[in-house]
């Protein structure tokens, strides 16, 4: 009886090509499922970030107006180098609604001399608590290039606040960024984690 070489060298191929076939299959399976879960987390994160983006709009416009304060808070200390003595004449007062119940804020004017010659500065910052009163004396810091430019430390109302403002432009602007990555991060392992139970 003879021996089908021919047979057992074709048996092997058949394996071996069958053994291939298999690994491409389970590479190819396993590529296309990894790029099925990178898109889906990408439109996760596009998804989060679009529902997010009113707060990260209304959180710039804090950030960019508490940096803006605090801009002006140094650069009038800056400028403003020569002290004088001022006084609080009078206050303006605004109602912001038009509704009588509303509460009324109002703005410091102060008067200073300086060089011999008499200033009067409105302020245009209103606030509804003032810690100053009519007739009060306070320090005047005067800009010696533009005697119109004056820091009233004083007048604390004026920057308070500046701070704050930093603080919920960044929680507002970078908190929906972070839960938009955690939850596609989160997104992303569960789907390969169901992935791979399935296999």
């Amino acid at each position: 009886m003879g021996i089908d070489f021919n047979s057992s060298h074709n048996d092997d191929f058949t394996i071996k090509r069958d053994v291939m076939v298999d690994k491409f299959r389970e590479n190819h399976d396993n590529k296309m499922s990894e790029d099925e879960i990178r898109r889906r987390s990408k439109s996760v994160f596009k998804f989060y970030i679009m529902l997010s983006y009113f707060f990260i709009l209304f959180g710039l416009v804090f950030l960019v107006f508490g940096c803006y304060r605090t801009f002006s808070f140094f650069k009038d200390k800056h400028d403003c180098t020569v002290l004088v003595e001022g006084t609080v004449d009078s206050f303006n007062s605004h109602r912001f609604d038009s509704d009588d119940d509303s509460e009324v804020s109002y703005a410091p004017v102060f008067s200073y001399v300086y060089n011999d010659e008499k200033h009067i500065h409105i302020e245009n910052n209103y606030s509804e608590d003032i810690d100053l009163s009519r007739g009060q004396k306070v320090s005047v810091y005067v800009d010696p290039d533009n005697p119109d430019h004056v820091y009233i430390p004083d007048y604390k109302e004026k920057y308070s606040g500046m701070v704050s403002f930093i603080i919920i432009g960044l929680a507002l602007a970078v908190c929906p960024v972070v839960f938009a990555v955690r939850r596609a991060k989160e997104d992303t392992e569960y789907w390969i984690k169901k992935a791979e139970d399935e296999k």
